[in-house]
């Protein structure tokens, strides 16, 4: 079967935001066989080398430069994301953001992967901006805004930094032990309707967030994305009714 467009498209954007093809996973994607994937990447490797690109095979792994400027219709970074089997993904919600550098992504996702422990320049809207060292553990995307979740050496506990507030480069600490994830227990978290509504506003709203009969919906998140949920649903501004309340 010769290499689609779409295919060469994904394993450049696998490239580009994670610094290679997971073969495993590529193949998983589109029902196809190893010999298959192996014969993908140096079809691909041919064309992109045509475009200027500087790629080889080695061990069985793509590596080398690609094109500066990438390709048209590249598969969206958090497709890239949910489709690994290596670098976890967590999505609470969808929400149109500022997508952060590919590079960013690519060497988390390595240090994610190899279990290193990385130094980054960090802006903090509490504390400004400073160097970060962490264990990164997964990728988030909470309400539409991607984070990493991370052990954080400087405070010795989980943190949760924004992606696009990350300044490159990202630099590996070999002196630093990685700390591991622990499992975190799900949060539960309540909303309901705000009985300040009239009674047809709140009808709208028990069919728009699924509510039950008493005007009231449970929700079992992972702890650390318990406080993203709360603030979606929490009030806005003085002047902003909200349909629904966190009880």
């Amino acid at each position: 079967m010769a290499l689609t467009s779409r295919r060469m498209l994904w394993i450049e954007s696998s490239l580009r935001y994670f610094g290679t093809l997971n073969k495993k996973d590529y193949a998983h994607h589109y029902g196809i066989s190893m010999p298959s994937v192996s014969r993908d990447m140096h079809s691909f490797v041919e064309l992109m080398n045509e475009r200027g690109a500087e790629l080889e095979i080695v061990a069985g792994k793509i590596s080398g430069r690609l094109p500066e400027t990438a390709s048209n219709e590249l598969p969206g970074m958090r497709e890239i994301m949910a489709s690994s089997s290596t670098v976890p993904f967590v999505t609470l919600a969808a929400e149109t953001r500022t997508d952060p550098a590919p590079s960013i992504v690519r060497d988390l996702s390595n240090a994610i992967r190899k279990r290193a422990v990385v130094s980054m320049t960090y802006t903090s809207i509490r504390s400004g901006t400073r160097v970060r060292t962490i264990s990164p553990w997964r990728f988030v995307d909470a309400l539409g805004r991607l984070h990493v979740q991370a052990y954080d050496h400087d405070v010795n506990t989980m943190r949760d930094f924004v992606l696009t507030r990350i300044a490159g480069p990202i630099s590996i600490a070999p002196s630093v032990t990685f700390v591991p994830s622990k499992p975190k227990p799900r949060e539960r978290v309540v909303i309901a309707e705000n009985p300040g509504l009239e009674d047809d506003r709140r009808a709208a709203v028990r069919a728009d967030f699924g509510l039950d009969e008493d005007g009231r919906r449970e929700f079992r998140v992972p702890a650390g994305l318990a406080f993203y949920l709360r603030n979606e649903f929490g009030e806005r501004s003085k002047h902003y009714v909200p349909p629904v309340l966190v009880v």
